[in-house]
């Protein structure tokens, strides 16, 4: 791949908006800066707090962005490190979003505003996944949509197995990953089966985007 050639636009801009960063750490509730951002006074700097595994209980999940905080909170686990800048990014998208006032950062979850901003972050995401992996993670998702010819959205339940989503964290060299990080990833990993396909066989930019907020829906919702 040319790793010369921007990504997305949107990276581009979440680079901009995020120049500066603080480190913290999360202790009984609170976040304690350990390493403060030396930027200047017209830059607002940007959260990361990291959750100690002694004080991960209780998270609604290993890397998300806290809104009430405005920061990008991180456990203190093992990251694969093709998966980390990938995860990282989009949760940094949602950062963006909420601090740009869109109403999709603080819709109701089940929302088609909620859900479509989940699903450009998502398909961020596998850019980024995609990059890192040298072309291997888009490859072996289309390796599996030609082998189970898959022809409709309905077909993509048989494609979600465990050796299937093994196949695609080996393009990723994660399979030796932590079984919570194994389960970030397998989500991902079926959200990213369905859009591809939905991608290559959809023209229509509105209806593509309808099929991927239903994709979403029933995955995510079981509806």
């Amino acid at each position: 791949m040319d790793h010369t050639k921007p990504l997305s636009p949107l990276i581009d801009l979440i680079a901009k908006e995020f120049p500066q960063f603080y480190v913290s750490v999360f202790t009984n509730g609170m976040s304690q800066t350990i390493i403060p951002a030396y930027t200047q006074s017209d830059v607002r700097p940007f959260e990361v707090c990291f959750v100690p595994r002694l004080q991960m209980r209780g998270l609604p999940a290993l890397l998300y962005y806290k809104a009430e905080w405005r920061a990008l909170m991180i456990a203190a686990v093992d990251w694969p490190e093709q998966v980390f800048p990938a995860l990282t990014i989009h949760e940094l998208g949602h950062a963006l979003y909420h601090r740009q006032g869109r109403p999709s950062a603080t819709a109701p979850p089940t929302s088609d505003s909620y859900i479509e901003e989940e699903i450009t972050m998502h398909e961020l995401e596998s850019l980024v996944l995609n990059s890192y992996s040298d072309g291997g993670y888009f490859q072996t998702i289309d390796e599996l949509l030609r082998k189970y010819r898959i022809s409709d959205t309905r077909d993509l339940d048989r494609l979600s197995t465990s050796e299937n989503f093994l196949s695609l964290d080996k393009a990723l060299r994660a399979d030796q990953t932590s079984v919570a990080v194994a389960s970030i990833l397998a989500a991902q990993h079926e959200l990213a089966v369905g859009m591809r396909f939905i991608d290559a066989t959809e023209e229509d930019h509105a209806r593509r985007l309808q099929k991927k907020i239903a994709l979403y829906r029933h995955l995510r919702f079981g509806r």
